[in-house]
């Protein structure tokens, strides 16, 4: 219970959240209540008069200040507190990225090395932000020391508050785009095309630190809501969330794959007449094949069911039937696949970028996705403009 409060009390002093301050004590309003609004968190009182409650919500003006000999310093007792205030956050900061880079490089005197400090100023460091959290964050029984439970939360919640923060530097001033970039998508055949849009936007921002991580729709949306994730790449019916912006970088058709050679010339034939080779998975683009395939109402020769559309194709190179995959999946593999353009019209899928309306990050986003859509040819669907 105590590491829980103590946890809890951190989270509040590195999102830079004060104690709520007291309401006036005092009656001053003409209808006998007090007429002023709580002081807002971190308000400093006046010096000169020391009110509790001299300060109304706009413009700040102390109550006592039109008295004679009372000298209002209201600017310079909120410069000083300001003062403190940004210093204490710098410090806080520091001690973030230390703790990250004793994580990062494995113990504390690479750490020192990391982030240009002695390895003594790294342990006082980390011991001062134990003292403030009021845990311990290092087992320091072992060699080298270990992360404590409490010390794997703070890990977590300094890796995203060190982003937001850099992301946020990065939006705010326009300077040179660096930090990390952190990119999730799901197990698509589209995936290919990520390494080569990533490798453009790399060689315009030499800085920047790229991470991809490859999860299901469901986790991704939470990712991307909760800011673990600055963007994922999912299909357009995965999305959940009407707080979240995504837009297509790629509307592809599906086609009906056969072996090299088969002499096949009309896919309901083809479909009749092969084994078929069946995609299986709780995924968009099977439920969009199922559907067409449903509405088509032909016998089918199951032969295999693969949960990948890599096995599938396969599957269909070596011979065993026929299938249907996007065009991409077709072509990726360099086999001279037959392929016939599936359903009546043809079925597109779409894969876009998942996005928090007017995150730090936007503008990255968007180069990302202009990037994207290039790699995409003629199958590419710019960025809309906004």
């Amino acid at each position: 219970m105590q590491r829980q409060v103590a946890l809890s009390e951190s989270s509040a002093l590195l999102s830079g959240a004060l104690p709520k301050p007291p309401e006036c004590r005092t009656a001053g309003g003409a209808s006998g209540r007090c007429d002023f609004k709580p002081l807002p968190p971190g308000r400093p009182l006046c010096a000169s008069c020391g009110s509790e409650h001299g300060f109304i919500d706009a413009p700040h003006a102390c109550q006592n200040a039109d008295r004679i000999g009372h000298a209002h310093d209201l600017d310079q007792t909120i410069a000083a507190d300001i003062g403190r205030n940004v210093d204490r956050n710098i410090t806080r900061s520091r001690q973030l990225k230390t703790l990250l880079a004793i994580v990062e490089t494995g113990s504390f005197a690479r750490a020192a090395n990391r982030v240009a400090l002695t390895p003594s100023a790294v342990s006082q460091q980390i011991q001062a932000l134990e003292n403030e959290v009021g845990v311990s964050l290092f087992n320091r029984e072992n060699r080298p020391p270990t992360l404590t439970a409490a010390g794997q939360q703070m890990v977590e919640a300094a890796a995203e508050l060190v982003r937001a923060a850099e992301n946020a530097i990065d939006a705010i001033s326009g300077r040179r785009i660096v930090g990390k970039f952190v990119i999730g998508s799901v197990r698509t055949s589209a995936i290919g095309l990520l390494p080569q849009a990533v490798s453009r936007v790399v060689a315009n921002h030499p800085g920047l630190k790229i991470r991809l991580l490859v999860g299901n729709s469901e986790n991704l949306v939470q990712d991307v809501y909760a800011g673990r994730l600055d963007a994922a790449i999912i299909a357009e019916n995965s999305l959940s969330s009407r707080d979240l912006d995504w837009s297509p970088f790629i509307r592809e058709p599906l086609f009906l794959i056969a072996p090299p050679g088969t002499p096949v010339v009309d896919v309901r034939q083809a479909l009749s007449a092969f084994p078929f080779v069946r995609f299986r998975s709780n995924v968009p683009l099977a439920r969009l094949i199922e559907t067409e395939l449903g509405r088509m109402n032909l016998p089918l020769n199951d032969i295999a069911e693969m949960d990948t559309i890599s096995a599938v194709t396969a599957c269909v190179e070596n011979g065993l039937g026929v299938s249907i995959v996007p065009r991409i999946a077709a072509i990726e593999r360099g086999v001279d696949l037959v392929m016939l353009p599936f359903g009546d019209p043809p079925v597109f899928r779409q894969i876009g970028l998942l996005q928090r309306p007017k995150g730090p990050r936007a503008g990255l986003i968007a180069e990302l996705h202009e990037q994207l859509a290039q790699v995409s040819g003629e199958y590419g669907v710019p960025r809309p403009l906004s």
